[in-house]
């Protein structure tokens, strides 16, 4: 029986299990797992779909919220990056305005 197919059983006969139990029970790592899901080689029951989500950048299987966490760390990296480029171009002239200098 191909890895494949014993996390198909074990989903099969549980409409609660975890994809760590699974992972407990079987001893296929849980990014393997995850990797399964992403691909489509398994698919979740309804029960299992409410508490595992796919981030929207990546697909990565998260828990909650809409991004995973190096998505997160990877964004707010390139907002800040952003931020201080744009915050390089803002000069004071000296009063309480600011003004923008074109290169």
């Amino acid at each position: 029986m191909t890895d494949v197919e014993r996390v198909r059983k074990f989903i099969e006969k549980s409409d609660s299990i975890t994809v760590e139990e699974i992972s407990d029970i079987t001893g296929i790592e849980i990014e393997t797992i995850e990797n399964m899901i992403k691909s489509g080689e398994v698919t979740l029951n309804s029960k299992m779909e409410e508490k595992y989500k796919q981030c929207v950048k990546c697909k990565k299987i998260i828990y909650s919220g809409r991004y995973c966490q190096e998505c997160i760390l990877d964004i707010t990296g390139q907002l800040k990056t952003a931020f201080m480029n744009d915050r390089k171009r803002i000069v004071p002239d000296g009063q309480d305005w600011m003004r923008f200098v074109r290169n």
